[in-house]
């Protein structure tokens, strides 16, 4: 790859990643809710999808999304169950929850539900197919040129989520003492459940 399409690869991905989204309002509802750590977990399982994403680019997405329809179909549908489920149990708490009594049963958690939002989002899948072969030959990608794409999904969608994991924080500090906190805890809460209300009824029609 030249520098030029390294750029434009690099910035392509970088814009998409600071758009307001639901992965965006995960990363910051959880960082907000449970520490900056819970949202960096959130941002690594972002990543690992966005990673598998741009690996699955190069060897032809399009077709294997195609070939494996249902299996997409079926992670799409344990996100949506999994995010219900998670933003149920925020809403149901009655006291907020401080960053050092998290366990690690919520590490996972805040892992797998970055992981399985990005690989339910049919616009990655769409981004990352039309985008690499765009900009690149794939013909005549190399082994140091795959290395380079994954560094550049790694520091474009990781810098980005890492940033609002910190700006989550950040805000619950702002809003400070518990009843505050609680409120946040709620609206995390609500999100969540309409994020994976919505895949279902994006799903089913």
């Amino acid at each position: 790859m030249t520098l030029t399409q390294m750029m434009i690869l690099f910035s392509s991905m970088l814009l998409l990643a600071a758009l307001p989204s639901a992965s965006v309002a995960l990363v910051v509802s959880r960082s907000a809710s449970h520490g900056v750590r819970q949202g960096m977990m959130v941002a690594l399982g972002i990543v690992s999808a966005d990673l598998l994403f741009a690996g699955l680019a190069i060897v032809g997405m399009s077709a294997l999304a195609h070939w494996l329809g249902e299996l997409f179909t079926l992670i799409r549908l344990i996100a949506a169950c999994y995010l219900i489920w998670l933003g149920w149990q925020l809403l149901r708490q009655t006291r907020m929850e401080q960053p050092s009594s998290v366990g690690k049963t919520v590490w996972g958690s805040s892992y797998l539900s970055g992981l399985l939002l990005t690989l339910a989002d049919v616009k990655a899948i769409v981004f990352y197919a039309s985008l690499f072969p765009s900009v690149v030959d794939i013909q005549v990608f190399t082994a140091v040129d795959f290395i380079c794409l994954l560094f550049l999904t790694l520091f474009a969608v990781g810098g980005v989520k890492l940033l609002y994991a910190w700006l989550g924080s950040s805000l619950a500090v702002r809003l400070g003492g518990k009843r505050l906190g609680l409120v946040w805890q709620r609206i995390t809460g609500g999100l969540m459940l309409g994020g994976g209300i919505y895949l279902l009824v994006r799903q089913s029609s």
